[in-house]
């Protein structure tokens, strides 16, 4: 892992994170090395060559320049929970008004350069929550750098981000553009393919279709942290593998500690992948 000489508390964190679920899942057959951009060059010479040599690097001004990019057409997506899941759509794009939000729900704008969340003041407390988080999982569905401004804003706050105004004009010049249908499924749930589904206000349901199998698990959602057990019924057709840190109790269990937005989950698979599987999940725990 690089870190950057202006790099920010918080892009220090997501690398830290991102190093250490990589060594999990690899069940300690990985192991992290931490070099900084002021490191001796002697230190960093093995890094600089699987990258397949050192460049120039840019300063942080330069990284951080923002594309061109038209300011007054923005896309504005609405996250809403519906029967317990967390569902996120585009509803315009184009010339966007302040008419299109409302009080009881959580709006995501895109500028391309920038996002913005907006937190209307009757929002559920899960939306509220879950703002920053599918900002991000937006980001990484489009492919876009992870470093994108996020701005955050609540109902009832005056705004003066000039962005923000631009794009937000009360009289738009042209009529928004039709967003895609989402008769048949959402634009975006959740992050890429995945669903969650409040529970009760400890946990919600995680649900992930990968590559050959799914991700199934719980996420607390409390600010109380929790040793969760996690076990499967009716699963002689599948298998589990990559428990994402979690420890294997018995032959279709796992079990682990999380803290709150932490989650405990695993990827299953077919035994037979010509045939369906179908399982029984039951989580049980408690408070540590």
């Amino acid at each position: 892992k690089w870190f950057g000489s202006s790099a920010s508390s918080f892009e220090k964190y997501k690398c830290e994170s991102s190093a250490e679920a990589i060594e999990n899942k690899r069940l300690g057959r990985a192991t992290t090395l931490a070099i900084n951009e002021s490191s001796d060059p002697a230190d960093t010479e093995e890094f600089w060559t699987l990258l397949g040599g050192q460049g120039s690097i840019k300063t942080a001004e330069e990284g951080d320049a923002p594309v061109d990019d038209e300011v007054g057409e923005g896309i504005l997506l609405k996250l809403s929970e519906v029967n317990g899941t967390l569902m996120c759509a585009e509803i315009a794009r184009g010339d966007l008004t302040t008419d299109m939000l409302s009080s009881d729900d959580v709006f995501i704008v895109d500028t391309m350069a920038e996002i913005f969340v907006w937190t209307g003041q009757d929002a559920s407390d899960y939306e509220k929550r879950s703002g920053i988080r599918t900002a991000l999982a937006y980001l990484e569905q489009a492919g876009r750098p992870a470093h994108t401004s996020i701005t955050c804003f609540k109902e009832g706050k005056k705004i003066k981000n000039e962005i923000w105004n631009n794009i937000f004009s009360e009289e738009p010049t042209t009529s928004p553009a039709a967003a895609p249908s989402t008769d048949s499924a959402p634009l975006f749930s959740f992050g890429p393919a995945a669903v969650e589904t409040k529970i009760n206000d400890q946990f919600t349901k995680y649900v992930e279709k990968v590559e050959s199998g799914y991700v199934l698990g719980y996420k607390n959602v409390s600010q109380t942290a929790f040793k969760l057990t996690l076990n499967f019924d009716g699963s002689s057709n599948m298998s589990l593998s990559d428990y994402f840190g979690a420890e294997a109790v018995g032959e279709f269990g796992i079990s682990k500690a999380i803290g709150f937005d932490e989650m405990l989950c695993v990827k299953v698979s077919a035994v037979d992948p010509t045939q369906a599987y179908s399982y029984k999940m039951s989580m049980e725990g408690e408070s540590v």
